[in-house]
């Protein structure tokens, strides 16, 4: 578990918890502890078939390796799992995480593109993986620009919680939602930049004392 490398991509800066530091700590960590290979372990005298990209802990084991409490541990976990970051499965022993698109970003390969540490000619496990998924994942990624989906309230707290906004989470879906998630007389694109917008326009209108016509629609946000 203590040797070899795992790859941080740079791009990881323009995630949204990478100035959130535990929540950043907490998914390197995870990263870290993640099995680089599939395999078969005992856990509380039970076996348990631990898949690539996983790892099997809890949250009071996590919660000593970064040297925080227990609670502050859930709620990151939650938030990198509702920004698809991981998947946690949990049942009253012992939670299973999955660093998701492990494969995509740990799969380093060569100028010949042979994957680093791989017999040439040998195909990985995750490389026949992403060989059988590589079709399906491509029109998701499409069908994901061109059609928009609302926020739940659990994801707008989040982002509002990032970003110290004063805008209402339930308030900000029960204003969209009551108009079909329409900007004027257009769908809704970017349900985030809808969100910016909004905290702008409170912070001005506090900034200015205005309190013209216009600044009302935004009073429960």
């Amino acid at each position: 578990m203590h040797r070899g490398f795992v790859v941080i991509w740079r791009k990881i800066q323009n995630t949204s918890f990478y100035r959130d530091s535990v929540a950043f700590h907490l998914a390197i960590h995870l990263v870290l502890k993640a099995n680089h290979e599939a395999k078969t372990i005992v856990f509380n005298g039970q076996l348990l078939q631990i898949e690539r990209g996983q790892c099997v802990c809890g949250r009071d084991v996590l919660a000593f390796d970064l040297g925080v409490n227990s609670s502050l541990i859930t709620r990151k976990l939650k938030i990198l799992q509702n920004l698809g970051f991981i998947n946690v499965k949990s049942n009253n022993r012992y939670s299973v995480i999955t660093v998701l698109n492990y494969d995509t970003y740990q799969d380093i390969k060569t100028k010949d593109e042979q994957p680093i540490g791989q017999p040439i000619g040998q195909q990985t496990n995750s490389q026949r993986t992403a060989d059988r998924t590589q079709t399906t994942i491509q029109p998701l990624i499409t069908i994901k620009n061109k059609m928009f989906k609302p926020p739940t309230v659990e994801e707008v707290t989040v982002f509002c919680q990032q970003r110290n906004s004063p805008v209402i989470p339930t308030a900000f879906i029960d204003f969209y939602a009551s108009k079909g998630w329409m900007v004027g007389k257009n769908k809704m694109k970017d349900w985030k930049a809808a969100c910016r917008n909004a905290e702008a326009w409170d912070r001005w209108k506090n900034n200015s004392g205005d309190n013209g016509k216009d600044s009302g629609r935004w009073k429960a946000l």
